[in-house]
C-alpha cells in the first residue's frame, strides 16, 4: 500500500564577493522550504516478530536557513563557517520531525603553504528534538542522545612534478560518542589515507 512521496520545493538565495581590509570573502545565504505528501519514513510496527516498516506517514513541511561565508585573514590563512537552521515540522500533528536535527554548524580553518593543505574543522549538531517511542519496547535507552561535537584534522600533499596528492585525514579526532539514531553509536575516530591522481 505504499504510495510515492511527494515534493515541492524552492530556494531563494544570494552569493556575494566582497574584499575585508584586501581579502576576498564570499557570502552566501539562502532560504528553502520542501513541502512533503504522503512522506516516506521507517517506523516501528509491533507485533509477534517486530519489525521496522516503511510507510507514508504525514504531511510535512521543512524550511530553513543556510549561511556559508569564506575569507581569508592573511594570504595562506583561510576561514570557512557555515550555520544552518531548519524548522522540521510534522504537518498532521503539530509537532517537529522525528529524528532531525534543527541547528548544524561547521567551522573550519585552513592553511596553505607550498604544495601543502593543512585544515581542522569542528562541527556541532544539536541532538533531535523527537524520537520514535514505540522503540522503548524494543532498545533499552532509546531516547538517549546528546548534541554532536566533532573535531577533523588533515593534510594534503601535492607532488610537484607529478598529478598525485597524497593526503591524511582524521575524522572524529577526539573520538567523540553519539548515536545517529537511537540504538545506533555514530562514525567513531578514523583515519583516512589516500592517494588522487589527477587525469588533467
Amino acid at each position: 500500500d505504499l504510495k510515492s512521496e511527494r515534493s515541492l520545493s524552492f530556494e531563494i538565495g544570494l552569493n556575494q564577493p566582497l574584499l575585508l581590509f584586501d581579502h576576498p570573502l564570499i557570502a552566501d545565504i539562502a532560504f528553502y522550504d520542501n513541502e512533503l505528501y504522503d512522506m516516506i519514513e521507517p517506523k516501528f510496527i509491533q507485533g509477534t516478530s517486530p519489525r521496522i516498516q516503511f510507510l507514508n506517514t504525514t504531511r510535512a513541511r521543512i524550511t530553513g536557513l543556510d549561511f556559508n561565508l569564506k575569507t581569508f585573514i592573511i594570504d595562506n590563512l583561510g576561514l570557512d563557517l557555515s550555520v544552518s537552521a531548519m524548522l522540521p515540522k510534522d504537518i498532521d500533528l503539530d509537532q517537529t520531525l522525528k529524528y532531525r536535527s534543527t541547528f548544524t554548524s561547521n567551522f573550519k580553518v585552513f592553511y596553505n603553504i607550498s604544495n601543502f593543505n593543512l585544515f581542522v574543522d569542528y562541527q556541532f549538531k544539536n541532538k533531535a528534538e523527537k524520537v520514535d517511542n514505540e522503540l522503548k519496547l524494543q532498545i533499552k535507552d532509546y531516547d538517549a542522545r546528546v548534541n554532536v561535537h566533532l573535531i577533523n584534522a588533515g593534510v594534503r600533499y601535492a607532488l610537484p612534478s607529478l598529478p598525485i596528492s597524497l593526503s591524511v585525514t582524521a575524522q572524529n579526532l577526539l573520538d567523540y560518542y553519539y548515536t545517529e539514531v537511537p540504538g545506533n553509536l555514530g562514525k567513531t575516530r578514523l583515519f583516512i589515507f589516500q592517494i588522487s591522481y589527477n587525469l588533467k
